[in-house]
């Protein structure tokens, strides 16, 4: 089911009007105090100088979460109060939501790690998102926690070979984890959903919104000179080969610097012809031999990649 369409803001209480501060604030009472049957002190001083994140549709309230800036510039940014309005449940929201949380941390406190103190049941919904466990379990206000952590994308790759994977209907999501782990290489899987959570260190996925181009536009902004790259959108490839990356496609078509204009030239081409009825638009279905072919290709963008960050004594 595709998320409920929405606008996302984030603002300080004293940004908020009255009204829809209370909507936000009775919102978590109905469900943090009420559903859950748990009373605790849900307003704890911490929102004055928190931001809070809101999913609006019009002027109805879909769900919120609020975000507290570190104490120290070493600390943690932290995420808390996520929650969906029980009037809107099952419509793909808390994905959105953490999407939302997440990227804004990233754009607020790129340096930083993000933590969270998750209910223990909802542990594989926030490792989909990058998030690690940090502690044991642990009762807080009498319902079982654990804290999470996901690091920095900013200190954890900015120095090292990292390959980004286009991941949403990805047929070779084996064969990239495979030839990765050969290389010791670390990976992120980017997508807007089905992405299942890993215990490896090394690898990492990034569930992005549903908005347009939203996995393009992650990807694009983060893969850098040295990195790798799989993906079939040739949009996308245009913007990874500008920046210095290597890329490939799941049948295992290199873009690089020689033949992008054409693919780009190619592929606006044949929108054309589907647009006008020229072209039926099909596609030969993926076989054995794409994806061996694109295991040697994958294999030896990776070793090339760690070849000129070993002349260049790290990424160029």
């Amino acid at each position: 089911m595709a998320a409920t369409p929405h606008t996302a803001d984030l603002k300080s209480v004293d940004e908020l009007p009255a009204r829809e501060l209370y909507d936000l604030l009775k919102m978590r009472v109905d469900v943090f105090v009420v559903e859950q049957n748990c009373p605790y002190p849900e307003l704890d001083g911490k929102d004055i100088d928190a931001l809070h994140l809101r999913l609006m549709e019009g002027g109805e309230l879909l769900a919120s979460a609020r975000i507290l800036k570190p104490h120290e510039p070493q600390d943690p940014v932290k995420i808390g109060r996520v929650v969906v309005s029980p009037a809107h449940r099952g419509k793909r929201l808390g994905d959105a939501l953490m999407s939302e949380a997440i990227s804004a941390c990233e754009r607020l406190y790129p340096a930083n790690s993000i933590a969270l103190s998750a209910q223990a049941h909802l542990r594989r919904f926030y490792e989909a998102f990058g998030f690690v466990v940090a502690s044991e379990e642990y009762l807080e206000d009498g319902i079982p926690h654990i804290d999470m952590i996901r690091q920095p994308v900013v200190s954890r790759h900015e120095d090292i070979i990292m390959i980004y994977v286009d991941a949403d209907a990805c047929p070779v999501k084996p064969e990239v984890l495979k030839v990765a782990e050969r290389h010791s290489l670390e990976v992120t899987f980017v997508a807007n959903s089905g992405l299942r959570p890993s215990r490896d260190a090394m690898v990492h996925n990034v569930i992005v919104s549903n908005a347009f181009d939203a996995a393009d536009n992650w990807i694009a902004e983060h893969a850098g000179p040295g990195d790798v790259v799989v993906t079939a959108d040739v949009p996308l490839a245009v913007r990874c080969v500008a920046a210095g990356a290597f890329v490939s496609g799941p049948t295992g078509r290199v873009f690089d610097e020689t033949n992008i204009g054409m693919a780009s030239a190619m592929r606006d081409l044949g929108a054309h012809l589907r647009e006008t009825g020229e072209s039926k638009g099909y596609n030969a279905a993926f076989s054995p031999k794409d994806r061996s072919r694109f295991l040697e290709t994958f294999d030896r963008l990776c070793r090339r990649a760690k070849s000129l960050s070993a002349e260049a004594g790290g990424k160029p």
